[in-house]
């Protein structure tokens, strides 16, 4: 899964915007990322997310990590080294507890993201975030195994390249999780931030997401299942 004849894709920084997401994909308790841009169009990534307590032992199952309750589930220079080789320095990488992975990293210019995930016109005072099932399910290819692993353990249709409304997809992981996952998955929120570099005037959000607006921030909020189980591309705009 980790070819290195895709890896000529991923050479920029920018698709460290795709491999966050992919890393906490899995997350019950809510994940979020925020996008800064600068005036110049430069910018700077922050993620965050952590595994609910029964997201965990079904990790730690499923990855033999039953004897080793109070490691980490994810190896902070494993990612940093799969990140480095696909070209992206990120700032930090960090790990605060044993289910709960933070990402930071900077942005040269964001016109120069792949698939075109951000647009930044700053004449315009104007930027939007494509989120799609092309580059969430790409993102996969930089992972460390285990870490791709864990994500695929969910199944979701957005990596398995099915179709499935967000209510059979939730069916599913109860069938094969149980229900507890399965209410989890359900109360789930993915929130992506975008901060623009002055005062937010107009911001959209093509369905299913939902955005508000609080000063220079547009925050974005879409069902993690919804997100999973992606058909259409996720279309944030916002004005300065």
């Amino acid at each position: 899964m980790h070819k290195s004849s895709k890896k000529t894709y991923f050479d920029n920084p920018g698709i460290l915007l795709s491999a966050c997401l992919s890393c906490f994909l899995l997350a019950s308790c809510s994940p979020s990322l925020t996008v800064s841009l600068s005036p110049d169009g430069s910018g700077a990534l922050s993620w965050r997310g952590s595994m609910s307590p029964t997201s965990q032992t079904l990790v730690r199952r499923f990855s033999n990590q039953d004897n080793d309750a109070g490691g980490s589930l994810f190896k902070a220079e494993d990612i940093r080294v799969s990140l480095a080789l696909a070209g992206i320095k990120a700032d930090s990488i960090a790990t605060p507890d044993s289910a709960t992975l933070t990402v930071k990293a900077s942005i040269p210019d964001a016109n120069k993201l792949p698939a075109d995930c951000v647009r930044f016109d700053g004449k315009a005072k104007k930027a939007a975030i494509t989120l799609s099932r092309e580059v969430l399910a790409a993102s996969l290819e930089l992972m460390p195994p285990d870490t791709a692993d864990y994500i695929e353990l969910l199944m979701a249709p957005v990596f398995t390249g099915e179709e499935l409304a967000p209510d059979e997809y939730r069916e599913l992981v109860a069938a094969a999780y149980g229900k507890t996952i399965a209410a989890e998955l359900a109360a789930s929120i993915f929130t992506l931030s975008l901060s623009c570099p002055a005062a937010v005037t107009a911001a959209e959000a093509t369905k299913p997401a939902q955005v508000k607006t609080a000063g220079k921030t547009a925050n974005v909020t879409i069902a993690l299942a919804d997100l999973l189980t992606l058909s259409s591309p996720i279309i944030v705009t916002a004005s300065w």
